[in-house]
């Protein structure tokens, strides 16, 4: 593991926007540091940012206050360490049991809005079926009508061709027939949309199963993982 010059000092200070801000003081982090700052970058060169500082100066209390503040914990200094790899390396199981915890945090934050996804996505595919089943009933309604609808038309045809052929139909009553057929036809076109629409339904609610059991498999890796993390910080428990 390398050492960094300065941290063999008391105090640390960094030159930034015209002005030291203090880092370190002691091998805690300085009460005069602006928790605004919590990113900052201490050694450009380095990539050593100001959670490296304290993870590396072991101090726990200081790092609770930058992890409040937002910090980010995966940044990585350009020997490809972060905070945590840093404690491991100065084997520090306050520093790392501080990690753990916070991932179980952001675990269990990361679970929640599964949850609240898959709870919206429920309601959803619920509404759909409810409104499929509406639909269901609608179309059964409208194939009701299509077979009135297409008795009548076959009526008409032949009451129409009847007249036609022994020359009983006047003109008007030639014209109202038809009249009447372009209804039925402009029926039959709402019909044929209606029928349209029950399969875009289809289609939607499948959409919806596939997308809840997407979310069923990440909410069981979610679990896992979070098995898994529970088993670690267990471990580490145990291993002080």
């Amino acid at each position: 593991m390398f050492n960094l010059p300065f941290m063999n000092k008391t105090t640390l200070s960094v030159y930034d926007e015209s002005k030291n801000i203090d880092i370190l003081s002691g091998s805690s982090l300085s009460s005069n540091f602006p928790l605004n700052k919590v990113n900052m970058t201490v050694s450009p060169a380095l990539n050593y940012n100001v959670v490296h500082v304290i993870a590396q100066a072991g101090d726990c209390n200081g790092m609770k206050k930058l992890i409040d503040n937002g910090v980010d914990l995966s940044v990585k200094n350009v020997f490809g360490q972060t905070p945590k790899d840093i404690a491991i390396v100065y084997h520090n199981k306050e520093m790392l049991e501080l990690f753990e915890n916070e991932n179980l945090k952001l675990l269990q934050i990361n679970n929640d809005l599964i949850k609240d996804k898959y709870n919206v996505a429920s309601t959803e595919l619920y509404n759909e079926k409810i409104a499929h089943s509406q639909t269901i009933e609608q179309k059964s309604k409208l194939v009701r009508e299509k077979r009135t609808i297409e008795s009548t038309n076959t009526t008409l045809t032949l009451q129409l061709a009847n007249e036609q052929s022994h020359h009983m139909l006047t003109r008007s009553r030639v014209t109202k027939l038809e009249s009447e057929n372009s209804n039925l036809r402009y029926q039959r076109k709402e019909f044929d949309s209606a029928l349209n629409e029950n399969v875009q339904l289809n289609k939607r609610m499948r959409t919806l199963e596939y997308e809840n059991n997407n979310l069923t498999t990440e909410n069981t890796q979610v679990k896992k993982e979070r098995d898994t993390y529970k088993t670690r910080y267990e471990t580490l428990k145990n291993s002080k």
